[in-house]
């Protein structure tokens, strides 16, 4: 082989190397300003706090990307909003404010040593959350490599969001601050409530036309709305809530401000339709800019004063609330209101004739109420320190001890520990202590009542009648259909 074939095949190697790494290092930019424009997208949540002690320095904040993020956060939120220099001189001050609260406990002698464990190598801090975080994107492109960054999957009724999560310790003007900054797309959707989730797909995107989409929702029931989008396009969605007349000013319109957000492909966004309008029904229209006729309404309605079984049915299986309702009542009695929650609901029945305006104050007169309540569940918290039985026991001991004379009574109801006591004239007890120690007690009439729990859900009956009358009915409940 010559030297000039040598040579030429030398040149063809390195140009095709060199093509090689000019495609990667391309398509790394093309990811990087991929992945920033999904995570611009995205709500942000950062936190900023002082350091008792210099640990684990990353970096110092500059000047000049201090206030390419202080003005775009301005620029956001009108002028009006929250900035990173708030936040760090806001930190400050709760700094200040700890080290005079410390110094002062230690000369009282009063500084529990938990105190000091409980807040570590850190003052107080100060929080901000941005409902799109590309203002924050200079700072996140300036220090990524000094910030630790774990991504966490989160999947929330079968929706998905990648929630990332940065953290460092800084100095800035020689003090030293701790930050913390998620990047998150769902923010209402939760394990147990109702949602209303609107897919949007590539066959919908090339339809061209397509009449409005009109869905309604309850407030407190499933009024988070999850926009899904399933197709390979960037969307622009712009929500508008209807304009309101005639409404108090102490209820309107703080949360009805529009909302215009960037959906990237595969991605959802989720927002809660929650202002509270007194009985005031309320109209949210949403429309992508990019494809207009991807439309539709949204009417957030409140739940009726008295709901019927099979508007609770329906929006209870929404939920995991365990919605059942009694197959026996006393003779004479019916079902006469339903006053109905996410996570609550009071049944009353009467053999009367029934005032909603006086509901709940007619159990003296022979109304029956049931209330069943899973607000733990309904908030996320997970109490397992007490079952099911122990949470009774609890209270009857709490009784016995307290007021023994209205002798409550241990029932079985289908396999489950209740108590119970009958009516009595004088089963209730209320005591007025005087600062000399005297104290006055009354007596007054207390209503048959009958207590026990499913799987943490408190199930709670009571009236003027039997005991026996109230466990038949809670022998008898069922699970809507």
């Amino acid at each position: 082989m010559s030297y000039r074939s040598t040579a030429l095949i030398v040149i063809i190697v390195f140009v095709i190397l060199f093509s090689l790494l000019y495609s990667a290092s391309f398509i790394a930019i093309q990811n990087a300003e991929g992945f920033y424009q999904i995570i611009a997208s995205k709500r942000a949540d950062l936190e900023v706090y002082r350091l008792r002690t210099p640990q684990n320095i990353c970096f110092e904040l500059d000047n000049k990307i201090l206030d390419e993020v202080d003005q775009m956060m301005a620029w956001e939120q009108g002028g009006t909003g929250d900035t990173l220099s708030r936040a760090i001189n806001s930190s400050d001050g709760d700094a200040e404010s700890d080290q005079q609260l410390e110094q002062q406990m230690e000369r009282q002698g009063n500084l529990p040593k938990e105190y000091f464990e409980q807040m570590g190598n850190r003052y107080s801090g100060e929080g901000l959350r941005l409902q799109e975080a590309k203002a924050i994107l200079p700072f996140i492109k300036a220090y990524e490599s000094k910030l630790n960054h774990t991504i966490i999957h989160k999947s929330v009724r079968g929706v998905s969001d990648d929630v990332h999560q940065y953290n460092c310790n800084f100095s800035y003007n020689s003090k030293y601050y701790g930050l913390g900054i998620k990047f998150y797309s769902l923010a209402s959707l939760n394990a147990y409530a109702g949602y209303l989730p609107i897919t949007i797909t590539n066959q919908q995107l090339e339809k061209g036309s397509q009449l409005p989409e009109n869905h309604s929702v309850y407030r407190m029931f499933n009024n988070t709305v999850v926009w899904i989008n399933k197709s390979d396009s960037w969307l622009t969605l712009d929500i508008t809530p209807a304009t309101f007349q005639n409404i108090p000013i102490d209820l309107c319109c703080e949360d009805l401000e529009p909302v215009t957000v960037r959906l990237a492909p595969s991605q959802s966004w989720d927002l809660y339709l929650g202002p509270n309008l007194g009985r005031v029904d309320t109209n949210f229209q949403y429309q992508t800019k990019e494809y207009p006729w991807i439309q539709g309404n949204i009417l957030l309605k409140n739940y009726p004063e008295c709901m019927d079984f099979d508007t609770a049915g329906s929006l209870y299986s929404q939920t995991k609330f365990p919605f059942k309702i009694p197959s026996y009542l006393p003779p004479s009695y019916e079902y006469k209101c339903m006053q109905a929650e996410a996570s609550n609901i009071m049944i009353f029945y009467a053999n009367r004739t029934f005032n909603v305006e006086e509901m709940g104050e007619g159990i003296s007169t022979g109304e029956i109420l049931m209330r069943m309540s899973d607000e733990n569940l309904y908030f996320g918290i997970s109490d397992e320190s007490l079952n099911d039985t122990a949470r009774v026991m609890e209270n009857y001991q709490a009784i016995l001890e307290g007021n023994p004379a209205l002798n409550p009574q241990l029932v079985d109801i289908n396999g489950r520990l209740a108590w119970g006591n009958e009516a009595s004239s004088t089963g209730f007890v209320g005591t007025v202590k005087f600062p000399d120690g005297s104290e006055i007690v009354t007596r007054s009439e207390m209503p048959a009542r009958l207590r026990f729990y499913e799987n943490a859900t408190l199930i709670h009956l009571e009236g003027y009648v039997p005991m026996e009358e109230l466990a038949k009915i809670a022998r008898s409940l069922e699970s809507y259909r």
